[in-house]
Order: structure tokens, then sequence, then C-alpha cells
């Protein structure tokens, strides 16, 4: 029951990182790190998803402490301010516009962060 339970919870969990991806508001990486843990109980699950090349690039970078390529930095930040603008065009709340700028000030900072980990691994 419990293995059938965890793998369940799993794929929820991963549906929602997956979701995360075109929704700039909601994180993918900590979603899809709790499926991979809640599929530790189903290693047959867990391999699956490993060779989805979008899930492992997420649990590797993770393991490795490794930070985010420019590519990833770039490609990023450029699908959450599409999407945050989008938002805030669609919205004209300005309450909301606000909240909106404050997420995407937070995540693009908090993803340089992430990046300049990545750069200071390959200068050593």
């Amino acid at each position: 029951m419990k293995t059938i339970l965890l793998t369940v919870i799993g794929f929820l969990l991963l549906g929602v990182g997956a979701i995360g991806v075109v929704l700039p508001v909601l994180p993918t990486t900590p979603f899809v790190l709790l499926a991979v843990g809640c599929f530790s109980a189903v290693p047959g699950v867990q391999v699956q998803i490993m060779r989805v090349s979008f899930f492992r690039e997420f649990i590797e970078t993770y393991r490795h402490r490794r930070g985010l390529s420019k590519k990833t930095l770039i490609c990023s930040l450029v699908w959450l301010w599409g999407m945050m603008i989008l938002s805030m065009i669609l919205t004209q709340k300005l309450w909301l516009v606000m909240l909106l700028a404050l997420i995407g000030v937070s995540v693009t900072t908090h993803l340089a962060l992430m990046s300049r980990s990545h750069d200071r691994e390959g200068d050593s």
C-alpha cells in the first residue's frame, strides 16, 4: 500500500513539476526532486523518469550541485519574463502586476545565483 501511495504522489508531483515549466510562478525543480524521492520506493519508475532528458537535467544538476548553463539561464529568463509580461498585460491589476514583478525579480535573482555557481565550477 505504501509503495502505491508513494508512486501516486510521485506522479502527481512530477505533473506539477511539468506544469511549472509553463507557469513561471511554479518552480519545477523541487517538485521533480520530491517525485524522484517518492519513486525511490519503486526503482523501475525512477529509472524510467531518468530516461526523460528533460527531468534528468534537473535531477543531475541538483545531484552534482552544478549551476545553470548560460543557454539554460537565457532560455529560462526569456520564458519567465515573456510569460510574466503577458500575465501583467492580461490582468491589468496594479497589485497583481507588482506581485508578478516581485516574483519575476526574485526568480531572476535565484537563477542568476545558480548560474554563477556553474560559472565558478567551469573556472576551476
